[in-house]
């Protein structure tokens, strides 16, 4: 392993306990689905500086007005598929609201999903 990607793996390391970055959300992500980082920088075709860069980066907030937009630039700045990166962050967020949250809001979050998926359109907006 060459020097940039130790620095950027120590900084992954670093950071990887605070939910407002990526690393946070992938080390979540390897936890829910059972799989290791290489597991992962296969599934959505990056190489280790790409997975490191990902990690950096700030998590886009989910739900809020500019949720694609901070998806998309990560994902350009990255190399990577934004369906794929969106994958991920939802299934993180749909996993922490079932297990932080409380049952009654993640009911209503689960039959939100289902009638949305239906058509794949939210009528509420």
């Amino acid at each position: 392993m060459n020097d940039k990607l130790k620095l950027l793996e120590l900084a992954n390391d670093k950071i990887a306990s605070d939910s407002g970055f990526m690393a946070y959300v992938l080390v979540q992500y390897m936890s829910i689905e059972a799989k290791t980082r290489e597991d992962i920088i296969q599934e959505i075709s990056l190489d280790m500086e790409q997975y490191y860069k990902l990690g950096l980066c700030k998590v886009p907030l989910w739900g809020s007005e500019g949720y694609l937009d901070n998806l998309n630039k990560i994902a350009v700045y990255v190399g990577i598929s934004s369906m794929a990166l969106n994958g991920i962050i939802k299934r993180v967020n749909a996993v922490s609201q079932f297990k932080g949250g409380n049952p009654e809001n993640s009911y209503l979050m689960a039959a939100r999903d289902k009638k949305i998926g239906k058509d794949d359109t939210d009528k509420s907006k």
